[in-house]
């Protein structure tokens, strides 16, 4: 039985996080558990197994250490 992969979007309202979220919805093996915007309540990414971080350059580590 497989198992499908959680994947949360730091920056879903953007134009690269728009294209991975309809990326993720059309890849087998993949389920979209959320996203978080600029301003946005960080639990809103759910329960997911990995996070994609698709924000300006140079705020991954700080936007790592929320989670």
């Amino acid at each position: 039985m497989s198992t499908s992969i959680k994947v949360g979007i730091i920056g879903h309202r953007g134009h690269l996080g728009g294209a991975a979220a309809e990326w993720i919805h059309s890849a087998p093996g993949l389920d979209h558990a959320g996203g978080v915007g600029h301003g946005e309540d960080w639990s809103s990414l759910g329960d997911a197994a990995v996070d994609l971080e698709v924000t300006r350059a140079g705020l991954g580590a700080a936007h790592g250490r929320k989670l």
